[in-house]
């Protein structure tokens, strides 16, 4: 009887609890089966480069700026390894929101899922740096 109580006590806390990290069952959600890749690549060293955020249905993200393509990202853009950039992510709605880490460098993200893009504002917190992209998503499996 006091398992039974506890266990109807509890469900609900998990069920909003979860809600709150990754939505309710209307809200829009990431794909968790590839990458998202910014649109238009920056210039660093006149070399492209790409951010890209991978999402997965726990919650967590991660995320890379890179001038490699998706291609050469296997074996090492995944959580595995815990060396890149990582946080959870909050959707309300079609708003999606997170922060991802990586030692004392913190990037905000928030924005909208459209479809299958996301436009999201990023703030910097090392050096203030604000900007906004568009991110088209791309099928792509870790061969790990």
């Amino acid at each position: 009887m006091i398992r039974q109580l506890f266990c109807a006590a509890l469900i609900p806390l998990l069920a909003a609890a979860c809600s709150t990290a990754l939505g309710s069952p209307g809200d829009a959600q990431p794909r968790y089966d590839g990458l998202y890749r910014t649109t238009q690549a920056s210039v660093f060293l006149n070399q492209p480069i790409w951010t890209y955020i991978r999402f997965y249905p726990d919650g967590e993200v991660i995320e890379a700026s890179t001038s490699g393509t998706p291609e050469t990202m296997h074996g090492w853009f995944n959580r595995k390894g815990g060396n890149l950039p990582h946080g959870k992510v909050s959707i309300k709605g079609n708003h999606i929101s997170f922060s991802t880490r990586m030692l004392q460098v913190t990037m905000d993200f928030s924005g909208e899922i459209q479809g299958g893009k996301l436009h999201l504002d990023s703030f910097g917190h090392y050096g203030g740096h604000r900007e906004t992209n568009d991110y088209e998503f791309i099928e792509w499996q870790d061969e790990q």
